[in-house]
């Protein structure tokens, strides 16, 4: 059996890609013969983790797609009909398709083989509303006065649909066409899965959670009575909200020991101003930006903190929760998206309204009254329950016999 996996690029290592892999992996040990077709791809950050899987390349854009430049929609039946020439050569029993807008593309591929899509997450340019249901209601209540940006791209992209904007149209049109005609679709999370049928008019998937590597780390036992020491790690995007947790960590560190510390990893567009932030909250003594870290000091980082601290909007998974359970930290994290799911409701973990600093302190006081013992007992519980979803001996023998049907 020969599988395709279609993906827009493997360039930068993100999740979404780190996953794809994972998954080619995975199938190749099953003996099965992987392909994979992209966009765009970067041999410096890729080739030695692709090994023995063949990459095909189909340049997102072509000369040939001149006379198109105007028309979104004629512009990606152009480049599907580039993806179905090399798909026919290559004479695929399955094509797995991950991020938009190779689904769409795939879909609309006269070809024989199976056709599936493993979503992360359906566009959100596209369908603003049904991606980001939780922000908007927020956006619409007025609770994001103090974040401006993250409520301007949101109401930018509503205001396109709104409009009934050309290219937004054509774009969804194409779009909804394409996943219309694929033959099986898997969901990341209930949370997606509902995003999905929302997006696309009832549409029906199953869920297939993501592995995530959850080997246990060593931690020390209980909790830094010198004071609480909460991490985030994440991109820094607005989505992210890291910016809650800065002014929940503000409230609560007269009540969290002599020396707390709030210690954020990641790099992104909202560093500016978060480090504003810490300014004005004059935290700067008490937080620490480390940018990108390598893992063996990330290791070393996770533990030395008690608390993994985030609450993103709409975020669909969210791989950091089960990462930092297996590192043996406490979580803090949204009452809503994939990570509502991943902490079950609050069985294992605190889960916030991401709106809401007050909530955000009052999880850190209650994590640093939090005895030695309960702290472990909590640990452990966590682990447990993300290791018995998401472990890979649990996920990918569901997920390899759904692709090879």
């Amino acid at each position: 059996m020969r599988v395709v996996i279609l993906h827009r690029g493997f360039q930068a290592r993100g999740g979404a890609e780190t996953l794809a892999l994972v998954q080619a992996r995975d199938l190749v040990r099953a003996g099965v013969d992987v392909q994979v077709l992209t966009f765009a791809y970067d041999p410096a950050n890729w080739q030695g983790a692709m090994e023995d899987i063949p990459v095909h390349e189909v340049p997102k854009r072509h000369w040939t797609d001149l006379p198109f430049a105007f028309d979104r929609g004629a512009q990606m039946r152009h480049r599907a009909r580039r993806v179905e020439a090399v798909l026919r050569k290559l004479g695929p029993d399955v094509v797995l398709a991950h991020n938009h807008p190779a689904p769409a593309i795939l879909g609309a591929c006269r070809i024989g083989a199976r056709k599936l899509w493993y979503c992360h997450e359906p566009p959100r340019t596209l369908y603003p509303r049904q991606t980001s249901r939780f922000l908007a209601e927020a956006c619409h209540t007025g609770l994001l006065s103090s974040q401006p940006e993250l409520a301007g791209t949101l109401n930018r992209q509503i205001a396109r649909e709104t409009a009934n904007n050309r290219a937004w149209r054509q774009g969804v049109t194409f779009d909804r066409a394409g996943v219309s005609a694929l033959d099986g679709l898997a969901a990341n999370s209930s949370y997606t899965r509902t995003s999905v049928a929302l997006a696309y008019g009832g549409l029906r998937s199953e869920v297939h959670y993501p592995v995530v590597p959850l080997e246990p780390q060593p931690h020390r036992p209980g909790i830094n009575r010198d004071g609480l020491q909460v991490l985030v790690q994440t991109r820094l995007e607005f989505m992210k909200n890291v910016d809650t947790v800065i002014r929940g960590f503000r409230l609560a560190r007269p009540h969290l020991g002599s020396a707390p510390r709030l210690h954020v990893v990641g790099k992104g567009e909202a560093l500016a101003s978060l480090t504003a932030l810490v300014k004005e909250l004059e935290l700067e003594g008490a937080v620490t930006f480390h940018g990108f870290v390598p893992d063996g000091e990330l290791a070393a980082l996770r533990r030395s903190c008690d608390v993994f601290a985030l609450v993103p909007w709409d975020e669909p998974f969210g791989m950091v929760f089960p990462e930092a359970a297996a590192a043996g930290l406490l979580l803090i994290g949204p009452d809503q998206g994939g990570p509502e799911e991943i902490l079950g409701g609050g069985r294992y973990g605190w889960c916030l309204p991401p709106h809401a600093p007050v909530a955000m302190a009052e999880a850190l006081c209650t994590a640093w009254r939090t005895t030695d013992a309960e702290a472990d007992q909590m640990r452990l519980r966590a682990f447990e329950a993300c290791r018995l979803r998401f472990a890979p001996e649990v996920v990918l023998p569901r997920f390899r016999e759904w692709v090879t049907g």
